[in-house]
C-alpha cells in the first residue's frame, strides 16, 4: 500500500485521496487517508485518536477510529485482516471492463520507446503535426477521394486481409499513443497487451497511474491514442500516392471509422468513455453508479457505499449520463441474448457452405483457397462466439458477485478505482 495524495480535476465538492492497493487506487475521504498516515503497527487505538485530534479538524476517540479500521480500512484491503481483505481482493471483473488479459510488452521496453515518442505532445511538435493531420484528410476526402482505392479493393479481394492486417498494426500504434502521453504527464505505463472486450479482441494500456494526474494531463491520455492513429493515417495517405496503392488509404478511411467509434460510443470503456469520465471529473463513472444513485435517496442510512458530494454541475452531468447509459446498455444486452441464436444459425450455415470448398481445397492441395475459405467461416462464426462468450461472462459475473455480497459483511463493497484503455 502507498499513499498517492488528494485526487486532481475531480468533480467532488470535497477533496479525495487516493491510496495505492497493489496495482490499483482507492478513493477514501481525507479522514481515512489521514488516519493511514498514522498507522505504523505499533500505535494503539488511544495514541491513533489523539494523533488524529491533533493534526486534523476532527476530534476522534478511540472507539471512532475503532469503527473506521473495522467498517472502512479493513473492507477495502488498506488494513490487513485476512478474510476482509482477500474479499477485497477477490472481487470478480466486470464483463464491461477488458478480461482474458495478456501483457505483452512490459515497462523494460515501453519506457525507452515511450521516452521518444513522448516527444511528439511538445507543444512546438505536437501544433504542427495537428495542422499536418488536418490538411492531408481535406486533401484526401475533398481532393483525392477514396473512390480508388475501394475499386481497388473490389477487383483484388485479397487486399482486404492485407487492409486488416494494417489497420490492426495502427492500432497498436494508437496504445503507444496512450503511453507516451501517460509518460509525458509523469506518469508511469505498466504494460501494453491483448485481451477480449464484449464481442472481440483488443489491445489495452494500463494507464492506472494516470489517476495520480490532473484533469487535463488526463485528458491528454485519453486522446493519445487518436492523436498516433491520426499520425498513422496521414502516413499511409503518402504512402498510397508514393507507392501508387491507393487501397492503402482505405486504410486510413478505417483509421477515421474506428476513431469515431470510439469517440461517440461514451457508453462503454472505450476512449470516448475515458474522456467524458475525465471532462465529468469522476473516475470510471460505471462504478460509480450504484453509489451515485445511493447518495441520491432521501435519509442518511441506505444499504451500501454513498458516492461523496459533487459539485453541482458534475451531479447534473453525471444524472444525465446515467438516463441516458443504463437503458442504452440493457437494450444492447437484451438485443445481443436475443440476436444470439440467428448468428448461431447464420454461422452453422456458413460452416455448410464452406465445408465442400474446404475439402476440396485440402484434397487439392490449394493451400490459398482453404486459408480464404477457413478465414472466411471464421469471421462469420465470430459474432456469434463473441456474443456467446459475453452472456457467459456476464452470467458468470453476476453469480459471483450474488456469491460475494453474502461473504462479505454489509458496507464493504466499496468500487475500486482502476482502469485500463483500449
Amino acid at each position: 500500500m502507498a499513499l498517492a495524495g488528494a485526487q486532481k480535476g475531480a468533480g467532488f465538492a470535497e477533496t479525495q485521496w487516493l491510496v495505492q492497493r497493489g496495482s490499483q487506487f482507492v478513493q477514501v475521504s481525507e479522514l481515512l487517508y489521514r488516519l493511514l498516515e498514522q498507522l505504523d503497527g505499533e500505535r494503539t487505538l488511544d495514541k491513533l485518536a489523539a494523533k488524529l485530534t491533533a493534526r486534523s479538524p476532527w476530534t476522534i476517540s478511540p472507539e471512532q477510529v475503532a469503527q473506521l479500521l473495522e467498517h472502512k480500512l479493513i473492507p477495502l484491503g488498506l488494513v490487513d485482516s485476512q478474510a476482509a481483505t482477500a474479499a477485497a481482493r477477490s472481487k470478480p471483473r466486470s464483463p464491461l471492463a477488458v478480461n482474458l488479459r495478456i501483457k505483452t510488452i512490459g515497462p523494460r521496453l515501453l519506457e525507452p520507446i515511450t521516452g521518444v515518442l513522448q516527444k511528439l505532445y511538445a507543444p512546438t511538435i505536437l501544433i504542427p503535426l495537428l495542422a499536418l493531420i488536418v490538411v492531408a484528410h481535406a486533401w484526401l476526402y475533398l481532393g483525392r477521394g477514396v473512390g480508388d482505392a475501394v475499386e481497388q479493393l473490389l477487383f483484388h479481394p485479397m487486399l482486404v486481409f492485407a487492409v486488416i492486417g494494417v489497420v490492426l498494426l495502427s492500432a497498436l500504434l494508437h496504445e503507444f499513443g496512450h503511453a507516451s502521453a501517460l509518460r509525458y504527464g509523469g506518469g508511469k505505463v505498466r504494460a501494453i497487451g491483448v485481451g477480449w472486450y464484449l464481442i472481440y479482441p483488443v489491445f489495452f494500456t494500463d494507464t492506472t497511474d494516470a489517476y495520480r494526474l490532473g484533469r487535463w494531463a488526463r485528458v491528454r491520455v485519453d486522446v493519445g491514442g487518436f492523436y498516433f492513429h491520426l499520425l498513422a493515417a496521414v502516413a499511409f495517405i503518402a504512402l498510397a500516392e508514393l507507392l501508387g496503392q491507393p487501397w492503402l488509404a482505405f486504410v486510413t478511411f478505417a483509421i477515421n471509422v474506428e476513431v469515431l467509434r470510439q469517440l461517440t460510443l461514451p457508453f462503454i470503456r472505450l476512449d470516448g468513455y475515458w474522456l467524458l469520465a475525465d471532462l465529468m471529473g469522476i473516475p470510471d463513472p460505471f462504478s460509480q453508479t450504484r453509489p451515485f444513485l445511493r447518495s441520491l435517496l432521501p435519509g442518511s442510512r441506505p444499504k451500501g457505499t454513498k458516492l461523496p458530494r459533487l459539485r453541482p454541475w458534475a451531479k447534473a452531468a453525471f444524472a444525465s449520463y446515467v438516463a441516458v447509459t443504463v437503458p442504452t446498455l440493457c437494450f444492447l444486452l437484451y438485443k445481443a441474448v436475443t440476436k444470439l441464436p440467428d448468428l448461431w444459425s447464420t454461422a452453422w450455415d456458413s460452416f455448410e457452405l464452406h465445408k465442400a470448398a474446404l475439402t476440396t481445397a485440402f484434397e487439392s492441395g490449394d493451400v490459398m483457397r482453404a486459408i480464404t475459405s477457413s478465414l472466411e467461416v471464421f469471421i462469420t462464426a465470430m459474432p456469434a462466439l463473441a456474443t456467446g462468450l459475453m452472456v457467459v461472462l456476464l452470467v458468470s459475473w453476476a453469480a459471483r458477485n450474488i456469491a460475494r455480497r453474502l461473504a462479505l459483511p454489509p458496507g464493504s463493497l466499496t468500487p475500486e478505482r482502476t482502469e485500463t484503455r483500449s
